[in-house]
């Protein structure tokens, strides 16, 4: 592997590394949410998947890794900082669909 490669992989390392770390880190208590289970299965296997690519490019597991995961990590990795940890709204906002708000439909009526 060229050195371009073991870099990319560097970075990804401390990309995933900082991902695992901000998620161990989350304090649910600073949040107004009620507990869900399913929010936090999604965090601990988002967790496990990152620190197992971790331990596989430190033990040399790994033998390619392109720049497009690195940038999708990173784009992962600068949300998770954003939302301090919290997967919750991004899920929310993104996968669990709401109503919509009132506004909207007064204003659908008044048309």
């Amino acid at each position: 592997m060229d050195v371009y490669g073991h870099v990319l992989m560097g970075i990804n390392a401390v990309i995933c590394s900082v991902i695992v770390l901000r998620l161990i880190t989350f304090e649910r208590r600073t949040f107004q949410y009620s507990h869900s289970w399913v929010f936090s299965i999604v965090a601990y296997l988002f967790i496990l998947s990152n620190a197992a690519l971790v331990i596989r490019i430190l033990t040399g597991n790994i033998a390619h890794i392109d720049w497009g995961c690195v940038v999708n990590n990173l784009f992962l990795c600068v949300g998770l900082l954003m939302m301090k940890g919290n997967i919750r709204p991004f899920l929310q906002k993104h996968f669990i669909h709401k109503e919509k708000p009132a506004s909207f439909s007064q204003d659908r009526q008044q048309q």
